[in-house]
């Protein structure tokens, strides 16, 4: 059972079960995960968030990220009643007013960004930055700010045993799924989990919108579930 308060547990640098933490996940790469393509998918605000509930729902995540805007935020969280049970939204946002917004939801775990303007004083719920190219920056400034967590690109292991006391990372194995066997993925996942003992550490692919590689992905997907299920 899927529970947004392990996702937390793990923002809040406490050990415990691995989570998932995907942001960007193709249009393609969701039809192929949900088994259900066409336009009419994304059609407007209540299909996309509707198809999205689909695809976290189907990769066993602990929260449904979705990318919102001053516009849109309103309408995102009237969705929030369609959510399964144990699942609360992760609202990514460059816009202050959104983010305050989705602070405010009770459908709302967290909050996360790209914008460096955010401090962690300003809102209740934890937030987590979506780094760029400059990641030491990015996870400085971060923690600086008062930020629960990172995304990250890649270079997971060496990042985390730096800066765990400090800050949650995310992602960061961008390079074994473009270029691996899923042997190596499953090796990988399976040596992080195991290093980090899920404090401070969430998988993902750390791909800032790039199409994951399929099989790559399903490789990640199916360590995680692994791992989970040997967590209960």
């Amino acid at each position: 059972m899927r529970n947004y308060r392990e996702f937390l547990r793990m923002l809040s640098r406490e050990p415990g079960k691995p989570t998932l933490f995907e942001p960007y996940p193709s249009q393609h790469l969701v039809s192929q995960i949900i088994w259900r393509a066409g336009s009419g998918l994304w059609d407007d605000v209540e299909s996309t968030v509707s198809t999205l509930i689909s695809f976290y729902d189907n990769i066993g995540s602990d929260t449904v990220i979705v990318e919102a805007d001053n516009n849109s935020i309103d309408r995102i969280l009237a969705m929030g009643k369609e959510l399964p049970s144990g699942l609360k939204f992760t609202i990514l946002s460059d816009d202050t007013g959104a983010l305050a917004a989705a602070d405010r939801h009770d459908s709302v775990c967290a909050l996360a960004t790209k914008n460096p303007t955010v401090y962690a004083k300003d809102y209740t719920k934890p937030i987590i930055f979506i780094a760029g190219r400059d990641v030491i920056l990015g996870i400085e400034n971060s923690i600086e700010r008062g930020l629960a967590g990172v995304y990250i690109t890649e270079n997971i292991e060496l990042l985390w045993k730096r800066y765990n006391d400090k800050i949650a990372l995310l992602g960061g194995i961008s390079d074994s799924i473009i270029s691996s066997a899923p042997a190596r993925i499953y090796e990988r996942i399976r040596a992080v989990h195991e290093m980090t003992n899920g404090r401070a550490c969430s998988i993902g692919t750390g791909l800032l919108g790039a199409d994951a590689d399929y099989l790559g992905f399903i490789s990640m997907l199916h360590m995680y579930n692994t791992l989970s299920e040997d967590k209960k």
